[in-house]
């Protein structure tokens, strides 16, 4: 557990003047002068009505906020100093095995998040993991975490808050019941300051940060409480829909569609095998062996 002892102590260990310290409002970036520290300087309103817009009606939305209205400026730890801000990595576990997601193979489409403030445009990297050890939330050293696929945003120079939307060029497959980590990379600002969008509404599955290359003492996965901030909920969402199984019927038949077993001849196992399925018709998510005719597909049944 890091802790305001141990923050400090790797500060002046690596001999750098940078602190971990609750982001800046837009107008009060820090500088060279700044006493680092963990606190909530921020005196703005929150904003409400910022709730996501889906990608596609159809799709579902999973998000683990209690509130998914609320983006709190000064409600977010940060790293940062003098010079700007390094890039930061935000991220939560989704468990995809329970309610109305529970046993389906699902597409993640979309992947909304949100910003309170922001000094310098560039575009965020969004990373879909599964979460193999079956425990929500990454290790330290997120050796738990296989990368099923990326998305990316851009972001804009922003002094009041906003939500900001990944879209993925190719739904991301994730087989049914599966726990997903999401990582939100944040680019670096130098000069500058970020803030992730967080509020105290509550949260499902806890939220997490770390920096890239380990400024402030957060190199690894770390919760915010451990931090001094217990009620930063970041305000992020995954999109998903009902994958698309495609029909192995719509794929033509192979070169020699008579070899049914395989084996490099058309004998006789090739007719036992077509009689063997005789009547038999695919239902969109198998081919039925001996449906062989016609060219160039097949109709998908056994038959004369």
């Amino acid at each position: 557990m890091f802790t305001r002892r141990t923050i400090c102590s790797s500060i002046a260990a690596i001999g750098m003047f940078v602190g971990l310290a609750e982001t800046a409002p837009f107008a009060q970036r820090p500088n060279k002068r700044t006493t680092m520290s963990i606190g909530t300087p921020n005196n703005d309103a929150s904003s409400r009505g910022m709730a996501f817009a889906l990608c596609n009606p159809a799709n579902q939305l999973v998000s683990e906020n209690l509130d998914t209205f609320t983006i709190t400026p000064g409600n977010s730890v940060s790293c940062f100093g003098g010079t700007g801000t390094p890039e930061h990595s935000y991220g939560r576990s989704h468990d995809l095995s329970l309610g109305a997601t529970a046993g389906q193979a699902l597409d993640i489409t979309c992947v909304h998040f949100a910003l309170s403030q922001n000094s310098l445009a560039g575009n965020a990297t969004v990373k879909i993991y599964l979460d193999q050890d079956g425990t929500a939330g990454p290790l330290a050293d997120g050796s738990d975490l296989w990368l099923l696929g990326t998305l990316s945003a851009a972001i804009p120079t922003t002094a009041v808050p906003v939500t900001i939307t990944a879209t993925a060029t190719t739904p991301i497959a994730v087989p049914a019941d599966s726990l997903v980590f999401v990582e939100i990379v944040i680019p670096q600002s130098f000069p500058g300051t970020h803030e992730i969008g967080s509020n105290a509404g509550g949260e499902l599955s806890p939220s997490w940060l770390k920096t890239t290359t380990g400024e402030c003492g957060i190199g690894s996965w770390v919760n915010p409480s451990a931090l001094g901030f217990p009620s930063m909920a970041i305000l992020e969402a995954i999109e998903v829909g009902t994958a698309i199984i495609p029909d192995p019927c719509n794929d033509p038949l192979p070169a020699c569609s008579s070899d049914v077993d395989g084996d490099g001849l058309v004998a006789v196992s090739d007719v036992l095998a077509i009689i063997g399925s005789w009547g038999m018709c695919g239902d969109g998510t198998f081919r039925p062996a001996g449906d062989i005719a016609p060219l160039p597909n097949g109709d998908c049944c056994v038959d004369v």
